[in-house]
């Protein structure tokens, strides 16, 4: 449930493979750059395969012809594409690139777009301390240069990165004061995403039928957008939703429903989702067997992206069947398992955690380096995080002071 910046295209979804050949024989100039651009991004949340093929396409031209904005344009969009297909490392490389690309040619509108993406990618795979430090970066550029689009979106993946800590409230504060800024501008990918995150707080104040209003009008925007990336996450949701409600027979369609969307779309991290929510129901309804398998499927799936407290969970799911079942050797397997990768996980974090803080505040302010790792050695991890997370809190507070902003051109 985070988001990336959104750049507006105008090509409709039936005319793209004809557009496509045309381009083939188009002139290489700097218009057929930005137009596969915007092409690029039409797939990004219905096929990113496409979306890599075409910003790749964009790039190459870009370089032929010295276009350093097209190039890092097709670099952004590029890292969006390796992202969402779970191409991690490729992503955050690839992001790093554009920003280096945009710091050598000093525009710094482009670096502003880029560092909510590039956040975005570390909180996916559990840098927090890095996406908190990139969303800070893209809060101050937003407002500095009156990006209303880049600021309605940096504030929804701060109000999911306050939601991961659990501070509730201001992640309430931003979701709604995003969809704000979305509505002014009109954008309704924006305002979709700002009602899917308000119907999350909603699942957590335990208001189900206020969820549901907010997850249907956030389909309604998605299927106006043909947006199916979006259109399987807030249907896996409602699924949840319906768990709560106990309707299993509406629940166990509804995460169906996201998973083949997910599976057509090549989206992976919904997959498993998917495949999780899916196992959970199985389990309940004592169907162990399915349980078992849907969360093997969906571990296969997390491996591979690196999603490894994903992992944990499927392993947790399998163990129970197996003991459920009486199968007591295979349970104590798996919950072996899962003991160890939690371990190694948690020491994982705990040592990235230290790197991370040495590096970043050697960079910005030693003395408060030397002070917050003293912090950090008397302070388990939820203290730190919570820290990190009220300090961009109250600096993005501040920015939402200031006078409107207009909205950037794209």
């Amino acid at each position: 449930m985070f988001y990336f910046l959104l750049i507006q295209a105008s090509f409709a979804a039936d005319n793209l493979d004809s557009l496509y050949i045309t381009l083939e024989n188009s002139v290489e100039d700097t218009s057929l750059v930005n137009t596969l651009g915007k092409l690029s991004w039409q797939y990004h949340r219905t096929q990113p395969d496409k979306t890599e093929l075409f910003a790749k396409r964009s790039l190459k031209i870009s370089e032929k012809l010295n276009f350093p904005e097209g190039a890092i344009r097709a670099k952004n969009v590029l890292a969006v594409a390796y992202s969402i297909q779970g191409k991690m490392d490729l992503a955050i490389e690839t992001f790093e690139e554009a920003i280096e690309l945009a710091q050598q040619t000093n525009n710094q509108i482009l670096i502003c777009r880029t560092f909510n993406n590039i956040g975005r990618s570390h909180m996916k795979i559990g840098n927090f301390d890095k996406a908190v430090s990139y969303y800070q970066k893209g809060a101050k550029c937003s407002e500095k240069f009156g990006l209303d689009q880049q600021m309605s979106d940096n504030l929804l993946n701060m109000a999911s990165a306050m939601i991961e800590q659990g501070i509730w409230d201001t992640a309430s504060q931003y979701a709604r004061e995003a969809l704000k800024i979305a509505k002014k501008i009109k954008d309704k990918t924006l305002i979709s995403d700002a009602h899917f995150m308000l119907g999350i707080l909603s699942i957590h104040e335990q208001d189900y039928e206020d969820a549901l209003d907010h997850f249907e009008i956030a389909l309604k925007h998605t299927f106006s957008n043909k947006d199916r990336l979006g259109e399987a996450r807030i249907i896996d949701k409602m699924g949840y939703v319906y768990s709560k409600q106990n309707q299993p027979k509406k629940a166990l369609a509804a995460h169906r429903e996201a998973y083949t969307i997910a599976s057509q779309i090549k989206y992976p991290e919904q997959i498993i989702i998917s495949l999780e929510h899916l196992a959970e129901i199985y389990f309940n309804d004592k169907q162990y067997s399915k349980a078992i398998e849907k969360s093997r499927e969906g571990i296969q799936v997390a491996e591979q992206l690196g999603a490894l407290k994903n992992v944990t969970k499927l392993f947790d799911i399998i163990a129970k069947s197996y003991a459920s079942q009486n199968n007591f050797p295979q349970a104590y397997i798996y919950h072996t398992k899962l003991k160890m990768l939690s371990d190694s996980l948690i020491t994982q974090e705990r040592n990235q955690k230290l790197t991370e803080l040495k590096i970043q505040f050697q960079l910005e302010n030693k003395e408060a380096e030397n002070k917050l790792l003293k912090y950090q050695q008397a302070k388990d991890k939820l203290t730190i995080q919570k820290a990190t997370i009220a300090s961009t809190a109250f600096i993005l507070s501040l920015i939402h002071i200031s006078e409107p902003t207009r909205q950037a051109e794209i």
